[in-house]
């Protein structure tokens, strides 16, 4: 629990509770405000037209890419956001997959096929609501601030609705063990709907919705040229630290979430108390120390490039000016005369020895190419430290003058760079698949666990584009050991010793890690209790198969036994015997 959370419950007493929440907001407010400026000065270069800032209203975002000049920035954040989307959470292929914590319950009957059922039940979750829409914005915001906010709620309609918070308007805290476990967010939402999410007949007025509303949202709800007007409000959810255990509604829920108006309005009335189950704010901080809030992102570490790129943009323009329209010097004489620079006019200059009448004040021809060498390695810089070019690989493909050798081994290089960046996203997607999975089973869209199951642990293992290229190094190596090993048999075979050396590969454990490694559908994979029973009715086959030739090869040579048989004066023995093969 966080030391903001924990003093909703230090005020015992006669504090109202709004009292009690604005204390927390304003010291929430306290904590974020050194990040302020920062994250500012990154939006102006980076993103213009994502965070909110103070009182700002939504719509007063139009003009805010007027420090924008040179788009590599923009670009660079936006290869950042569509690789990270793309690369890790696709829509269009699966990119996790679900195993039991046990390792051997993969083997037990019905659990692949119940596992892979539930991944597509969560995979249909994701389509059918705004996961996929609201991801793309939090990614390009974890790239550049550090921080992503994605709050996801249960609907009554799509079982799962998503709200991407964008940077400026939350507030976050941290319990002791570093886990964001409070936010509060400050938006601004007209009287029209207020009224619309709070009273459900603003017809009547004695609807009980009308007893949480201010007088100030009444008196314009009342006046319709009013109605348009921006109201600023408040949602805080936190530690639920005065839980009531075996009660259904708010009071026994592990985390409390409220809403109501900011300010004095309405003195200590909220506009909506409820609680959840598991926290519905999935956060994501990006290189932080121990104890921040907030986490710091790739932007900030080239913001001085991106400030730097504007910079020499500007002053190559001025270059290009100065170049076409100089600033020209003429003789004293053309003060009351007509002066043009334009092509094909003419000034009249008279003669005067030792004088030039009209040009350039400076002959001086600056240096273009060296300015556009440090222009393009600014660009390379900002590239470079957004992971922009390792995204870019892709794209690109082979450069015609390498070997597939060399490219995929650079690729191997760069993603090795992504891997601090993907082990803090997939932290952040285990609480996302969590979460969803307790509103799927909460909604009924799962089906009941197989016996081996019930009451196990899962775990939750990536198999996304990124993932499956970090795992090549992996899989490699089982190629080259399997190989190695079927190398050694080999040699031994043509050597005419025994093949021992197969007796060191377990052939079914190399096929499962390698379809693990690669994502491979579970049910593509034939569990190890019905390979037992395919080998063992293959043995069953291969013994009845044996038995008839041995008895087919038996049958001319028991005949001939009868034949001599018939032939043998009885009392010698020696036709029962060859008979017998006695």
């Amino acid at each position: 629990m966080s030391a903001a959370a924990k003093s909703v419950t230090d005020a015992i007493g006669a504090e109202p509770m709004k009292a009690r929440l604005e204390r927390i907001r304003n010291s929430l407010c306290a904590a974020r405000e050194p990040y302020i400026p920062l994250w500012r000065d990154l939006a102006d270069n980076f993103l213009p037209f994502r965070g909110r800032w103070l009182n700002e209203q939504p719509s007063q975002k139009i003009r805010r890419n007027l420090k924008i000049i040179n788009e590599t920035p923009l670009i660079a954040q936006r290869t950042f956001g569509a690789g990270m989307q793309a690369g890790v959470t696709s829509p269009s292929r699966p990119w996790f997959r679900l195993k039991p914590a046990q390792r051997g319950l993969i083997e037990a009957e019905g659990v692949r096929e119940w596992l892979y059922e539930v991944e597509t039940e969560l995979r249909n979750l994701f389509s059918q609501s705004n996961f996929y829409s609201s991801m793309r914005p939090c990614y390009s915001e974890y790239g550049v601030f550090g921080t992503l906010a994605l709050g996801m709620y249960e609907d009554d309609e799509v079982a799962l609705h998503c709200c991407p918070y964008t940077i400026g308007s939350y507030y976050i805290s941290v319990n002791s063990k570093g886990e964001v476990d409070t936010f509060c967010q400050e938006f601004k939402w007209t009287v029209r709907q207020i009224v619309e999410r709070w009273v459900k007949d603003p017809a009547n007025p004695n609807d009980p919705g009308w007893a949480n509303i201010s007088t100030e949202v009444k008196s314009k709800w009342g006046r319709p040229q009013e109605r348009e007007q921006w109201i600023d409000l408040v949602y805080l959810v936190l530690p639920n630290t005065d839980r009531q255990l075996g009660k259904l509604d708010a009071s026994g829920m592990p985390y409390l979430a409220v809403y109501y108006e900011a300010g004095k309005r309405n003195d200590d009335k909220l506009l909506e108390q409820k609680g959840f189950r598991e926290f519905p704010i999935m956060v994501a901080r990006l290189s932080t120390n121990e104890g921040d809030s907030y986490g710091t992102g790739l932007g900030v570490d080239c913001l001085g490039s991106a400030k730097a790129l504007q910079l020499q943009e500007k002053r190559k323009a001025q270059v290009i000016d100065k170049e076409v329209d100089p600033p020209m010097k003429g003789h004293p004489s053309l003060r009351n005369q007509k002066a043009s620079q334009l092509p094909g006019d003419i000034t009249f200059v008279e003669p005067s020895v030792g004088q030039v009448g009209f040009e350039p004040v400076s002959q001086w021809k600056p240096d273009r190419s060296g300015m556009l060498e440090d222009i393009a390695s600014i660009e390379q810089r900002i590239n470079t430290i957004m992971f922009a070019d390792i995204f870019a690989l892709f794209i690109q493909g082979e450069d015609k003058d390498e070997t597939a050798t060399k490219t995929a081994a650079k690729q191997q290089e760069k993603l090795l760079m992504l891997g601090p960046v993907l082990e803090d996203i997939n932290r952040f997607l285990n609480k996302v698949i969590d979460r969803s999975f307790s509103i799927s089973l909460r909604q009924g869209l799962l089906p009941p666990p197989p016996q081996a199951l019930q009451g196990q642990p899962l775990k939750i293992e990536y198999v996304s584009i990124l993932a499956q290229a970090q795992n090549i190094v992996a899989v490699q190596g089982v190629q080259q050991f399997t190989g190695y090993v079927m190398g050694l048999a080999l040699q031994q075979a043509e050597m005419q010793q025994p093949v021992t050396a197969l007796d060191k590969l377990d052939i079914d454990q190399a096929i499962d890690e390698y379809g693990n490694l690669f994502g491979v559908v579970p049910t593509i994979i034939v569990p190890d209790d019905k390979v037992a029973v395919i080998r063992e009715t293959r043995a069953k086959a291969q013994a009845a198969a044996q038995q008839q030739q041995q008895a087919a090869e038996m049958i001319p040579a028991a005949a001939q036994a009868a034949k001599n048989l018939g032939q043998t004066p009885l009392g010698t023995g020696s036709a029962l015997d060859a008979l017998t093969g006695t």
